[in-house]
């Protein structure tokens, strides 16, 4: 039913109470409109006018009247008029509201001018008529509140366009205010297979899982998490644009929503969709809004940055109740943040609501460790996105406006650190400004040189303010936001900062920083600053945290210790690359590592040559002797660390207890094996081919994992010739036993070419190749491994061939097409540019494809 409608069905006395609410908002002489013809319990009594402006009826300067009569309703208006002036003599206007269509539900004879009766009745007071269609208008745009209290009608009644269009508006606003950050580039956002991984889930949760007999429980979560800078808020911006030109998508940034009540999510939906709501209004308007959903397209409610909002107590309790709200019934909530603080605040109980892990464990993981330790925890979150891929890489560098030739000429040592999405960011913008590469391409320093020149650019010579007393502030102020967690800081609490101004807070110097959006106020709280990139903040938090080692390193070191290891691991990653330089780094880290070794661990790992020997040894002895810990968890931990230290140390721990004892328990073999890649120590090879697991699972089903084929493409040619000696070996084994598939796994790990060799042969004596045996090529990804593949492609199109397409040869023809099918996430990455093309003339050949089709 209509809203015109409804205010037909009021009574006289409801009527007028409507009226008078809404008459008090359009006009500012209307405001103080004073009830006449109602009595205590909202009945209409006699008295003229119904309302009035003025002390008293007999004073008032306007008269309101109301009829709520169906016949003749128009002579009642011309009566009311006279009745009300009258009563008002003084009065210069008379309001009139009626709940009818004054055009079409007028007179019949149109001779009849009732208006013009009225207006000549009222002799010099203006008439104003207000009628049924008005008021709905007025209802239905402005003045919602108003209808729901009256007439009982939700926000949301309006439609479901009215929902796409209200995300649509929200969304375009946050996206606007990430853009003037620097945080997301339309110009220079390069698609990447993060997004299609990232669609992919998102059409899991699309469709509720339905197709899924092991859900108990629609998709209704997805946790994106990943480190800083790698790209979390630019994927989740472009995910929004481009999908929420056709389904309803809001997005949100954690660090503007409040936590302190745990509805936070259900009341920033509602309110960026149709603006803030009375909290006893808002429980209607979610059930409307979810009726109105139901059956149709889900709302996507996408909130990044998480760990913003720096609240995990928050967090928790405002996820909790999104699951058990009706909004969450007809919602997909996507959110991101990094890995460590969603370690804090996730519940295991989440994981029924998030995507379930495929039998390949398509999302992209950390070799081991995730796969075997961070399984024990489902509700670890997706990790996504990761670092570019060499291929994503040079797309965005193309995508940039610079030629391919020219990042070929970078070293492969500066390749790999601009995979580093926001490292890259930082080399374009320099390279733009300068004119030549960089020459130090280590994230910090680009970071450090990236930040000079911007605080260069601020200086104000006239002033007296110089990038030091920038970067002394920024120090003050991301010190001063770590005290208080709240991501934010009061200006009141900044008065150390250079040129602090109490009189005018805050002065000069965070002034101009704010204008230069290197800080940004509060919404809604222009007394509290942020910083706006928090890669920045990160930055000169641990610029400070150095200023403090270099003051006191003991008193720093235990510091440190008292910390959890997630709150400790961030900041201490950042700072020891800016401790190499300082002679207090041997001081610093030998306090922290007599009172914990793994953080000892994460600082000497940025530059183990840079500390002392006997520093080596001590750090790497601690973490050794805890590899036969009865806590599984511990002995990874240390075995990952140690598989990190590039130093002589690190090696002899490991064989000291690893090796020699052969841990029991296969999986901590597994990371041992992990972190000999790593330092590619050669001898032990014959450990490595044993224990690491190369991602060959039951029935010589195989997977390539990303860092581990970075890893050991990455190790020392001995180490790599050593362990394709032992793989080889291995080849003469018959196809199809667990010996050759692990052996063709780990060869085209190793790129060694002479797979190709071997597989050929193989096809010659089998006909076809296994699954592993093709995998394998598409992982090798070289030109000969691509031309082998094709062959294999016609080998299986020659064994369907004979086999009719019909329900009793269905087993038999998908068990062939399965030799040469691969739906693995592996395969976005592994595709190389001199493999595809074989794959591109195996698409565009007609005679290849038509053995999988009815013909």
């Amino acid at each position: 039913m209509g809203t015109l409608d409804e205010i037909q069905r009021l009574s006289d006395g409801n009527f007028h109470l409507l009226g008078d609410d809404l008459l008090r908002r359009l006009e500012p002489r209307y405001r103080r409109l004073r009830t006449h013809g109602l009595n205590d319990r909202s009945e209409s009594i006699k008295g003229q006018p119904d309302s009035y402006v003025g002390d008293t009826a007999a004073t008032a300067s306007v008269a309101v009247c109301y009829t709520v009569q169906r016949a003749s309703w128009w002579n009642k208006v011309v009566d009311d008029v006279r009745d009300a002036l009258a009563a008002s003599p003084l009065a210069t206007e008379v309001v009139v509201i009626i709940p009818h269509n004054s055009d079409r539900d007028g007179p019949k004879d149109k001779t009849i001018d009732w208006l013009s009766q009225a207006r000549a009745t009222a002799g010099k007071a203006n008439v104003r008529i207000i009628d049924g269609r008005e008021i709905s208008r007025l209802l239905d745009t402005d003045h919602q509140d108003l209808r729901y209290e009256h007439l009982g009608i939700p926000y949301s009644r309006l439609s479901g366009s009215s929902i796409l269009s209200g995300c649509r508006v929200a969304s375009l606003a946050t996206i606007d205010v990430i853009k003037a950050s620097g945080r997301y580039d339309l110009g220079r956002y390069s698609p990447r297979s993060a997004d299609r991984e990232l669609y992919r889930l998102w059409q899991l949760a699309f469709w509720h899982g339905n197709d899924n007999h092991r859900r108990v429980a629609p998709v209704r979560l997805i946790p994106l998490v990943s480190d800083s800078g790698v790209g979390k808020t630019s994927l989740v911006c472009e995910f929004t644009r481009t999908l929420g030109t056709v389904l309803p998508v809001v997005l949100l940034q954690a660090r503007d929503l409040m936590f302190r009540t745990e509805d936070s999510f259900v009341a920033s939906v509602l309110h960026a969709i149709q603006g803030f709501l009375d909290p006893a209004v808002r429980v209607i308007e979610e059930a409307a809004i979810a009726k109105l959903l139901d059956g149709s397209a889900p709302l996507t409610v996408v909130v990044d940055g998480l760990d913003e909002a720096h609240d995990s107590e928050g967090v928790r309790r405002a996820i909790n109740y999104w699951l058990r709200s009706r909004l969450s019934k007809v919602s997909i909530l996507m959110t991101t943040s990094r890995r460590g603080f969603w370690r804090t605040c996730a519940e295991s109980s989440w994981v029924r609501w998030m995507p379930s892990a495929d039998s390949d464990d398509r999302s992209p993981v950390e070799v081991a460790v995730r796969s075997q330790i961070e399984k024990t925890n489902p509700a670890a979150g997706i990790r996504l996105p990761d670092l570019f891929n060499e291929g994503e890489l040079e797309a965005a560098w193309l995508r940039a406006g610079r030629p391919r030739s020219e990042l070929f000429t970078l070293a492969a040592e500066a390749r790999i650190e601009l995979r580093h999405p926001f490292t890259l960011r930082v080399f374009l913008d320099l390279l733009m400004q300068e004119g030549y590469p960089p020459q130090k391409v280590a994230r910090a320093a680009l970071l450090e040189r990236w930040l000079n020149q911007r605080l260069d650019a601020e200086a104000l010579p006239k002033e007296r303010i110089t990038r030091s007393h920038f970067q002394q502030a920024l120090q003050v102020v991301a010190s001063r936001i770590a005290e208080t967690n709240a991501g934010s800081v009061s200006v009141d609490r900044l008065a150390e900062v250079p040129r602090f101004d109490s009189s005018h807070p805050p002065g000069p110097v965070l002034q101009r920083l704010i204008e230069a959006s290197i800080l940004e106020s509060l919404p809604g709280q222009a007394d509290h600053i942020r910083f706006t990139v928090e890669a920045v903040q990160d930055f000169y938090r641990a610029e400070a945290d150095v200023e403090d080692i270099k003051n006191d390193p003991k008193r720093m070191a235990e510091s440190f210790a008292r910390l959890t290891f997630t709150a400790a691991y961030p900041r201490l990653a950042r700072i020891a690359y800016r401790l190499v330089g300082e002679n207090v780094r041997h001081e610093f880290i030998l306090r922290l590592h007599e009172v914990d070794a793994r953080k000892a661990a994460i600082v000497l790992r940025a530059w183990p040559s840079q500390y002392a020997a006997e520093t080596r040894a001590k750090i790497a002895g601690e973490l050794g002797s805890q590899i036969t810990s009865r806590h599984h968890v511990r002995a990874a931990m240390a075995m990952t660390l140690l598989g990190e230290l590039n130093c002589r140390e690190a090696v002899e721990a490991l064989v000291k207890h690893l090796v020699v004892p052969a841990h029991s328990h296969n999986h901590l073999n597994s990371l041992g094996a992990t972190a000999f890649i790593k330092l590619s120590y050669a001898p032990e090879t014959a450990f490595v081919y044993r224990w690491e697991w190369f991602g060959v699972r039951r029935g010589n089903d195989t997977y390539f994992y990303r860092e581990l084929l970075a890893s050991i493409r990455a190790a020392t040619p001995e180490f790599r010739l050593a362990l394709a000696d032992r793989a080889v070996q291995q080849l003469v084994n018959a196809t199809g036993t667990r010996d050759h598939a692990k052996a063709v796994t780990v060869l085209a790990y190793l790129g060694d070419p002479r797979l190709v060799d071997h597989l050929a042969t193989r096809l010659t004596e089998n006909g076809v190749l296994a699954y592993y045996e093709n995998h394998a090529l598409i992982a090798l990804g070289s030109d000969a491994a691509g031309a082998l593949f094709a062959s294999s492609v016609k080998a299986v199109g020659g064994r369907l061939a004979p086999l009719p397409n019909d329900g009793a040869n269905h087993d038999a023809r998908d068990k062939v097409i399965g030799l040469v099918h691969f739906t693995v996430y592996d395969i976005r990455y592994l595709l190389t540019p001199a493999f595809e093309p074989h794959v591109q003339r195996l698409i565009v050949r007609r005679q290849l494809l038509f053995p999988f089709s009815d013909s």
